[in-house]
């Protein structure tokens, strides 16, 4: 599935808001390293996998890709180094939660 199929399927997955943020480090001049000390004075480090943060400081470039998929309030958040693979895990969290609120 390619990029735009898998925005299309999130997109309709998302009843709010849908955002995605390529490199907003470069807006300010800071590094990768520095721009994620900042924003997980706002979000959970445990959130991000070890792994992917080092890829994103190796290859200084950071996506930020947000859902608000039910309301205006809850939402959810990827940080990936890598447009498609970050699509397919957001993808995979609305897919998981649409499922789940059918069942119940």
């Amino acid at each position: 599935m390619d990029n735009i199929d898998i925005l299309n399927n999130c997109l309709a997955l998302t009843k709010c808001g849908f955002y995605i943020s390529v490199n907003e480090h470069k807006d300010v001049y800071e590094t990768t390293e520095k721009y994620i000390e900042h924003l997980f004075t706002i979000y959970e480090e445990e959130d991000l996998n070890p792994k992917i943060k080092a890829k994103i400081i190796e290859t200084n470039t950071l996506i930020r890709i947000t859902a608000y998929s039910r309301t205006p309030v809850g939402n959810y958040t990827i940080f990936h180094y890598d447009l498609n693979r970050g699509l397919t895990e957001m993808l995979k969290l609305l897919e998981s939660e649409e499922n789940d609120h059918e069942n119940n």
